[in-house]
């Protein structure tokens, strides 16, 4: 995988055998962190051509309800626009995280459908998914 992004709250790759971006939260991200972590998606799908993402939000940490409402107001129109088609979260097994992620996937999959997003327990799983439905 090639590196797009890499400090200490995320890590974006670019998995060119599969042409999916592979995302993994390291830390409980600021605002300022959390905006410009999820914009260097919108960047990595531009520049890789891909619209798929596979997602490790374990260590992401519960997100503010105000970067909630960012992800559905700005963020998603914006990645649709640059190629965002399918997500595969790997959620954590801590409940506030599980929840901040649910909060947002839920609201997205009302105000864009056109975006498949879904859950798995692990990475292999969440990999395997993408893998198989990357058209």
């Amino acid at each position: 995988m090639e590196t797009f992004v890499s400090n200490d709250y995320i890590e974006i790759s670019y998995d060119s055998a599969h042409q999916l971006l592979f995302s993994a939260w390291q830390a409980n991200p600021t605002t300022f962190e959390f905006k410009e972590a999820m914009n260097a998606h919108i960047e990595a799908f531009e520049k890789y051509g891909t619209g798929i993402l596979v997602s490790d939000t374990s260590d992401l940490g519960a997100t503010a309800p105000e970067d909630q409402e960012w992800v559905n107001a700005e963020w998603m129109p914006n990645a649709i626009k640059a190629g965002y088609k399918k997500a595969a979260f790997i959620v954590s097994p801590d409940i506030f995280t599980k929840m901040s992620v649910d909060d947002i996937v839920s609201a997205s999959r009302e105000l864009f459908p056109e975006v498949e997003l879904q859950y798995f327990p692990s990475v292999a799983e969440g990999m395997e998914w993408a893998k198989k439905n990357k058209a």
